[in-house]
């Protein structure tokens, strides 16, 4: 029998309000593996776990790439996101055991009727790494961070200066050149990414160095601090 996403792991209150994770019910370690991951033997040429043929297909029942599973380490899983994107990265680690760590690029951590999510009700014993810009900061942002900090534990919270919210986009990149162009003026741009044009390198270090530490458990350049401008 074929396994299909079932709708009801979904948390309602994320989809109505513009948040889409697409996480599983929270499933419990058993002896010799990781929580929330199945083992059905081991593949005949280089001992990688295998799941069932009939879990080979995806939500629409169509056949997945031949050795798939074997591209993927799933037993080190990182989750990130951009605004609602970094809000569900956070939700979905909390819900999923298989997300070792999770980056919150400037996403709120409630529901839009004022409810903290549970990660920020509760904790948690995972690393999350909270990233925003004094471009964007506000009392929602200090609410809702601030209560998954002050239950301690693997949780840091970095704030890049003279930045905004989109600069953790595209953005960052079309910005100079439409200045360049004449499509758009330096206020503008300023309005928009801000005027720190070493945030878009400083992100880039510090989210690849958080990843490196604890999803690969090697430290490289940056992993204790990031260069902010």
């Amino acid at each position: 029998m074929e396994r299909r996403a079932d709708p009801r792991t979904h948390d309602d209150r994320l989809l109505s309000s513009g948040h889409h994770p697409r996480v599983p019910a929270r499933a419990s370690a058993g002896p010799g593996r990781r929580s929330g991951l199945r083992s059905s033997g081991r593949d005949e040429q280089g001992g990688v776990p295998r799941r069932p043929a009939a879990d080979d297909r995806d939500a629409s029942s169509r056949p997945l790439p031949r050795g798939l599973d074997r591209a993927l380490d799933l037993s080190r899983v990182g989750a990130y996101g951009h605004s609602a994107g970094g809000a569900t990265a956070a939700a979905s680690m909390d819900q999923d055991q298989r997300i070792d760590a999770a980056v919150n690029l400037e996403g709120y951590l409630d529901y839009y009727g004022g409810e903290l999510f549970p990660i920020a009700r509760r904790g948690t014993d995972r690393p999350l790494l909270l990233v925003g810009t004094d471009g964007f900061r506000d009392a929602r942002f200090d609410r809702t961070w601030s209560a998954v900090l002050s239950h301690g534990g693997p949780v840091r919270r970095v704030e890049l200066r003279r930045a905004r919210h989109w600069i953790f986009t595209d953005y960052a990149a079309f910005a100079p050149q439409l200045v360049q162009a004449s499509l758009m003026t330096a206020d503008e741009r300023a309005q928009l990414v801000g005027d720190n044009a070493r945030a878009v390198p400083a992100v880039r270090t510090l989210v690849r160095a958080f990843f490196d530490r604890t999803v690969r458990g090697r430290p490289g350049p940056g992993a204790g601090r990031a260069p902010w401008g």
